[in-house]
């Protein structure tokens, strides 16, 4: 190829062509991983924006998951029910002399 200045120079586009003709074959390949991955870890590892890449790390994510969502659901199940009464409504052994 002529330039405006006279020389001869010569562009080799070889090499950013065999990178383009790469890419999608990549993509392929991480695709084809992903099949045999089932469902639930498979979603965990696409929201994790490339921060978890094998299965294994996934299921441990999900077991951390389940285990924060049981101690949550547990304490407000058995958070104490009496918090919002006042002392004068809770019966005490003094008062249920007095009541006998």
């Amino acid at each position: 190829m002529e330039q405006e200045n006279g020389s001869e120079e010569v562009i080799d586009l070889s090499s950013a062509l065999k990178e383009i003709e790469h890419e999608p074959v990549v993509q392929d390949v991480q695709e084809q991983n992903l099949s045999h991955i089932p469902g639930v870890y498979r979603l965990i590892i696409k929201l994790s924006g490339g921060i978890i890449k094998t299965e294994g790390q996934a299921k441990v994510v999900a077991v951390l998951i389940i285990i924060l969502t049981n101690l949550f659901t547990f304490s407000m199940l058995f958070k104490n029910k009496n918090s919002g009464v006042s002392e004068e409504m809770v019966p005490t052994s003094a008062s249920m002399e007095e009541a006998m």
